[in-house]
């Protein structure tokens, strides 16, 4: 009690300090929350997308079920394995199978491609989420073909385009071509389980073949199943199932595992290689696959806003050091009359602690600011990521514990060093400093070297990001592509079938390729850089029908190798005559035939796709070499399949500019093919370029915040800089004015004051440069090839430390300079 009786003491003494100081106090705080909220910002963030549970009732009850295969660990499922799989006993309560789904919604004249979900019946009831408005799905809206079409709406999509109508429910809406009866909103709270993207709708999974299921898709191409619902090989689901009272995580994945392996046993043609693996929902944020770039990344972010705050501490410290200098007589009479030097530092501790409160409340203020402004900014995406940044009790626990660290970093050292003072001197100076507080000056020496390190480590951490994205836009991709116009077609949400899909495709593409500036056109059904992830599995030689290899594919036209500028390097492109009916086709890439064949001359060759006892098909043509994926990948092979020989509704169609940028002929090709039908909604057209420029966003965004931190962290270390050489130039006014007083220049004064001011620049620079070469490995994996001892990145770093460095000491030895040496001597 008597502890708790002398803090609240040393917080009323804190307190009355504070309040005669008030500009210390202003200053002090909002440099305090600018360090502290940068931290509960990135924090904010970390928790929304790793520590955030699922927004559904119980989630510690639920467990993920994956299916499994060589170089697939946490993949889908189909339908018929989850019917099979949910009548597992003895495991679950309920059983659910979902995935992301875009579609067209058409509404009052306006159409509007939107993200949801394709669900199994019992979804929200097994999650434990009622409805808003209305009611939710049920098992009975999921009964295979002729189950009623049915949806739920999202809370927002419910405001956003119904404008909140209460009559709604029971209405129907049209989803691509369709009318679907609304039969409930969901709650506010509840975005679904597509991780960082809130869904818009949600329809039973009856439906998957009106409605296009997205995301991790797998296709058996032997599969006997006819429709999505029936191919047990079409593998587009994610499961999750709420365990039995009683069944531990353990006993659910040995009772899984019994039932996968007699699944393999009945259906060999597309089971025989698949396993099972589950893991608790808790333990997944966005998939398993992704999930540990997570915590690096995440690492990465609040270490560099932890050292902007260290860099911060120490400006503060530097403050009150400087504050503590001018309370010299007052704690020297404390001392004098007996106050122990315990006491002393616990009451300088307090106001530490005062100044801490005051910035961690602002920087709660500051985070949730600064979420919903970068929730604001729109992603270069086709939809709306969602995330929830709310001030929970993580959060102001987090903000809590780093004020309280910052008052311990910032507080002790002045505390410790102003609580010593040598009492007779003190006490005949009364409140003027003097230069004779050598051990106060080392201190801050010190402080300002450590800023100096730390900017230069971010700086450099920026650079190496921003010459890494250099170096990756400046990588031969293989072809040009801003010159290629890009635009994504999903004619399936319109109700297109594959005839009139086609159709559409050559009339638009017959029109586009007449648009001015355009020297060809084509259509793909997947483009370099796009984010749908193809793959098929191809076995080489019939003789060895279990050497099967995972490759990339497309589906292209004739006119794509001429449009996109992959020019083919041996055979021949396809033809009007590879059509449906005829032998199927295939154009490989140089990386494909090399693997598999190890040689370039394999027209003529014959693979299999999905097993031996296919139609195989023939080799015609090999392509150059082209990025893929990435920027940064190494040569990935890819087949490409005859377009006409297979039925699509969703494809890209391309345009070759004779312009070095594309986007007015994407923009052309927008309007041409509203032309041909006024109620299409798609995403907007771009340029192969800008797809690319997507696929390089992560890196962008990490040298945007790492440059950003460094720009900051190089203005407080200025500062802390400034203020050292100025405190000194102010302890050494008598000195300099003797020197003056002897004949000594201005010149002469300038150059004392920058050397020892730039001597604690260099060796901050050495320290940070020395940390910088250790650490700087770390990114090495976004730095496209580019060496991560970059002389340019370290060298621009240095000289750009240094040139404020020398403006930051010149303002101060400037001042020196000019000061009349009677005035100093005077006042010395």
């Amino acid at each position: 009690m008597e502890r708790v009786r002398d803090l609240a003491r040393d917080l009323r003494i804190a307190s009355r300090s504070l309040r005669r100081s008030p500009l210390f106090v202003g200053v002090a705080a909002l440099t305090l929350a600018f360090g502290i909220g940068v931290n509960a910002t990135i924090f904010t963030f970390v928790n929304a997308i790793v520590l955030r549970p699922l927004p559904i009732d119980r989630p510690e009850e639920v467990l993920a079920v994956f299916s499994s295969w060589e170089g697939a660990n946490w993949a889908t499922s189909s339908y018929p394995d989850y019917l099979d799989m949910k009548e597992q006993e003895g495991v679950f309560s309920g059983l659910i199978g979902h995935s992301m789904a875009i579609a067209n919604l058409q509404h009052a004249g306006r159409s509007e491609t939107l993200v949801g979900e394709m669900v199994t019946g019992s979804y929200f009831q097994t999650l434990g989420v009622d409805a808003a408005s209305g009611r939710a799905l049920l098992p009975d809206d999921d009964v295979g073909r002729g189950s009623p079409r049915v949806v739920v709406l999202s809370h927002g999509l419910w405001q956003r385009r119904f404008g909140s109508d209460p009559s709604l429910v029971g209405r129907t809406v049209r989803f691509n071509g369709e009318s679907y009866e609304v039969v409930g909103v969901a709650p506010e709270s509840f975005p679904g389980l597509v991780p960082g993207i809130a869904s818009s709708f949600w329809i039973a999974a009856s439906h998957v073949d009106e409605i296009d299921a997205a995301g991790q898709i797998h296709a058996v191409h032997n599969d006997p199943g006819e429709t999505s619902l029936e191919s047990r090989g079409y593998r587009w689901m994610f499961l999750k199932g709420r365990l039995l009272p009683g069944v531990s995580p353990e006993q659910a994945d040995a009772r899984m595992a019994a039932a996968m392996t007699r699944l393999q046993q009945e259906h060999p043609i597309t089971n025989e290689e698949v396993g099972l693996a589950t893991m608790p929902v808790s333990d997944i944020r966005i998939h398993p696959d992704v999930d540990g770039v997570f915590g690096p990344v995440s690492v990465v972010l609040l270490g560099a806003v932890g050292l902007v705050l260290i860099i911060v501490c120490a400006n503060l410290a530097n403050m009150l050091l400087s504050r503590a200098q001018g309370r010299r007589r007052e704690i020297a009479v404390r001392l004098a009359l007996g106050a122990g030097r315990s006491r002393l530092v616990r009451q300088l501790l307090a106001e530490s602690v005062l100044l801490a409160a005051i910035g961690g409340s602002l920087a709660l203020v500051f985070a949730y600011w600064t979420g919903q402004l970068i929730l604001a900014y729109q992603l270069p995406l086709p939809f709306q990521v969602s995330l929830d940044l709310g001030m929970d009790l993580r959060v102001v626990a987090f903000t809590g514990l780093v004020a309280c660290l910052a008052a311990v970093i910032f507080g002790l050292v002045p505390a410790l060093q102003a609580s010593k003072p040598e009492l007779v001197t003190a006490l005949k100076q009364g409140s003027r400093s003097s230069g004779g507080a050598a051990g106060v000056f080392s201190t801050r020496n010190a402080l300002v070297v450590v800023q100096v390190a730390v900017s230069v480590v971010l700086l450099i951490a920026g650079g190496l990001l921003v010459r890494g994205l250099s170096a990756a836009r400046a990588i031969d991709v293989g072809f040009e592509p801003y010159r290629v116009a890009d635009l994504p077609l999903p004619l399936s949400m319109h109700g297109y079938d594959h005839d009139r899909a086609e159709v559409f495709f050559n009339t638009l593409r017959e029109r586009a390729a007449a648009l001015p500036g355009v020297t060809s056109a084509a259509v793909a059904v997947r483009v370099p850089f796009d984010s749908n992830m193809h793959n098929t599995q191809i076995i080489p030689d019939a003789t060895r029908p279990d050497a099967e290899h995972s490759m990339e594919v497309t589906w292209v036209d004739p006119e794509y190798h001429e449009t996109v500028g992959v020019p083919i390097v041996r055979g021949r492109g396809f033809n009007s005559g590879d059509v449906e009916g005829t032998m199927p086709v295939a154009i490989v890439s140089e990386a494909m035939a090399l693997r598999l064949w190890k040689t370039l001359d394999v027209v003529g060759k014959t693979f299999h796709r999905g097993g031996v006892d296919t139609e195989p098909f023939q080799i015609v043509g090999v392509s150059a070499d082209h990025k893929v994926r990435t920027v940064g990948e190494s040569p990935r092979p890819l087949v490409q399949f005859a377009l006409a020989q297979r039925g699509y509704t969703y494809a890209h169609l391309l345009a070759r500019s004779s312009a070095a940028d594309a986007t007015a002929v994407a923009l052309a090709m927008r309007q041409t093919a509203l032309e041909l039908d006024p109620d299409l909604a798609f995403a907007e057209p771009n340029t192969l370029g800008d797809l690319m420029d997507l696929s390089l966003y992560p890196v962008k965004m990490g040298a945007f915040l790492l440059g950003t931190f460094g720009v900051l962290a190089l203005l407080l270390a200025s500062l802390g800089l400034y203020g050292v050489i100025a405190y000194s130039v102010s302890s050494r006014e008598r000195e300099f004015g003797i020197r003056v007083a002897i004949g000594a220049r201005p010149i002469d004064i300038v150059s004392r004051v920058l050397s020892s001011g730039m001597t604690l620049v260099l060796v901050g620079l050495v320290v940070g440069l020395a940390v910088a070469a250790g650490t700087s490995r770390f990114l090495s994996g976004l730095l496209y090839g580019l060496d991560a001892i970059d002389p340019i990145a370290f060298g621009g770093a240095a000289v750009t430390l240094v040139t404020v460095a020398l403006l930051a000491n010149y303002l101060p030895a400037a001042r020196a300079a000019r000061r009349d040496p009677l005035t100093a001597l005077r006042q010395g």
